[in-house]
């Protein structure tokens, strides 16, 4: 199936990927800009990202939820607030089992917990702690990505990733964070990647699942998409759903089962608050046993940009999370 939609953002950021998980003990040179371009680029995709018919999700209650139930584990987290509102708590101390990796964003230095920050260029935007705004405690990741970005940045990027531990079997891998997208490019069809989940093999592929957020003009709705960097032409992904609303925190949660660790037969699914956006068997191998992620903006859509018509800001903001990784 060719590349549509949303799938394009995973498809140009290719390379950035590579780039850091290639150059992860060599953070100046990723911050730099000194990343590898991926040639195939404009090859593979062409023409305007277009916004997919169809409809709305399969899942519960798309109606936003005042108050989303978490499971024990995610208790710390039960209250979703609006902004502005009181902040509710939470603690990585405080979840047990102990998670695989936890992250609160009340401390500086990403790179003490994370193992690669990507501002790609260095002009491109931001991505670190910020306690203008929060969730929980004072602090959270802020992601932005600057106005007038022409279309010579087809990889810019502001983000922040981790190599997560080996698989060791069947293991079932389950994601959380509290996202609020702040500020979107106006302009109908324009999309970022906000999440990444991945594996890299030994010569460098990819496969990874990724939720894309595409802009309305006044709102925005969201995609899931699982590519192969060997095969970008297969690139697909779900309908669209509407979430996330601006300006207004969301739950994600993602989970992948994992059968085969290098080969097919797994499932994943996402969720923002009581929306799925994705769930079922996936169609791509994974490539390897050893997963990784990044949050912020691994990927910028600039495929309608140009010196008539630059990019406008996009802010998100992130905060509370975890990784919590299992037996099958």
């Amino acid at each position: 199936m060719a590349p549509r939609g949303p799938a394009r953002l995973a498809i140009v950021s290719v390379a950035i990927t590579l780039a850091a998980c290639a150059t992860k003990l060599d953070f100046d040179a990723v911050s730099a800009g000194n990343l590898a371009r991926d040639g195939g680029v404009d090859a593979a995709v062409s023409g305007r990202f277009p916004m997919r018919d169809g409809g709305q999700e399969a899942g519960p209650g798309l109606a936003p939820s005042e108050q989303v139930k978490r499971d024990a584990a995610t208790a710390d987290a039960a209250s979703r607030q609006d902004a502005g509102s009181a902040v509710t708590p939470f603690s990585c101390k405080s979840l047990q089992p102990e998670p695989a990796f936890c992250d609160e964003f009340e401390q500086v230095g990403l790179l003490s917990r994370w193992d690669f920050h990507v501002v790609n260029p260095p002009s491109a935007g931001v991505v670190d702690i910020d306690e203008s705004s929060a969730l929980s405690g004072k602090g959270s990741l802020l992601a932005v990505i600057n106005a007038n970005v022409t279309d010579a940045c087809l990889d810019c990027a502001a983000f922040v990733g981790r190599t997560l531990e080996p698989l060791a079997g069947p293991s079932r891998i389950r994601v959380d964070v509290d996202l609020r997208l702040e500020q979107i490019d106006s302009v109908l069809g324009r999309g970022i990647t906000v999440f990444r989940f991945g594996f890299v093999d030994a010569n460098g592929e990819v496969s990874a699942h990724v939720l894309d957020v595409v802009s309305t003009g006044a709102n925005a709705v969201s995609y899931f998409t699982e590519y192969l960097s060997t095969d970008l032409a297969s690139a697909d992904g779900s309908s669209e759903a509407p979430e996330p609303a601006i300006n207004r925190w969301v739950h994600l949660r993602y989970q992948l089962d994992v059968n085969t660790p290098s080969g097919t037969g797994n499932s994943a699914s996402l969720w923002l608050d009581t929306t799925e956006v994705f769930a079922g068997t996936l169609t791509h191998a994974l490539l390897s046993n050893t997963p990784f992620v990044e949050l912020g903006v691994p990927g910028l859509d600039s495929y309608t940009v140009d010196a008539a018509n630059p990019n406008q800001s996009w802010r998100v903001r992130f905060d509370n999370f975890v990784v919590r990784v299992e037996p099958l």
